[in-house]
């Protein structure tokens, strides 16, 4: 090969192709289509030694019970499960808060602790007018 000609074949290809002519790619890189798997990994493969793949995090049962248990306080005997419910609630908060950010539920948790509350106010609301009552006839 004559000299000339290595030159122009380097030349060739350490030149930048052309510009893209619908604008650059995000900075990073070339975006992502929905549903694409990174280059390497397929799917349903876990992700490779030393790299972290997403937590997956639940809904901490207890929680779903505790609110279960104060919505029924209402229908059924109110004190019970509402007492139940509160427990409950204590609980899973403290099993949520421990997960870190494995086990969601803090939202179904507080619902759990305030219709709870209301629940016993109006028990206990109910108790003391029938206790006044009793005290008025019973004069």
């Amino acid at each position: 090969m004559p000299g000339g000609t290595v030159g122009a074949y380097v030349r060739r290809v350490t030149t930048p192709p052309p510009e893209n002519p619908y604008g650059a790619p995000p900075q990073g890189g070339a975006p992502q289509q929905y549903g694409a798997v990174p280059y390497g990994q397929q799917y349903g493969q876990p992700a490779p030694y030393g790299q972290y793949g997403l937590p997956v995090q639940q809904t901490e049962s207890r929680a779903i019970i505790a609110l279960v248990l104060a919505i029924l306080s209402f229908v059924v005997f109110p004190v019970i499960p509402a007492v139940v419910a509160l427990v409950l609630a204590r609980g899973a908060q403290e099993e949520i808060d421990l997960s870190a950010g494995r086990l969601t539920g803090s939202g179904l948790v507080t619902a759990a602790r305030v219709l709870s509350w209301i629940n016993l106010g109006l028990a206990g609301a109910a108790l003391l007018l029938v206790v006044l009552a009793l005290g008025l006839f019973a004069v």
